[in-house]
């Protein structure tokens, strides 16, 4: 996109934050979950069966030392979860 093309579409561009919500990790379901960017089939894979037999998680380092995601891929995705105790 050239700077001209972007300042034109720019007022058409917009974001709202209100819609923007964080994914409990302990309870989201699968299609939540293969919706977002950051999380790959294996990441899917392992979140579903870790949960299923652990139950859940309280931070992201618990995801990391699970062998989860490794410690760039938690980075990237930590801002988009939340550690929820019950389902909302």
């Amino acid at each position: 996109v050239t700077e001209d093309n972007f300042q034109r579409i720019l007022p058409q561009i917009y974001c709202d934050s209100a819609k923007i919500k964080k994914i409990n990790i302990n309870f989201a379901g699968p299609k939540v979950l293969e919706v977002h960017p950051y999380i790959t089939n294996r990441m899917l894979r392992r979140i579903i069966n870790h949960r299923e037999l652990k139950g859940g998680w309280s931070t992201i380092g618990e995801m990391i030392e699970d062998d989860i995601f490794s410690e760039e891929e938690a980075k990237r995705i930590a801002p988009y979860l939340h550690f929820g105790t019950k389902a909302e």
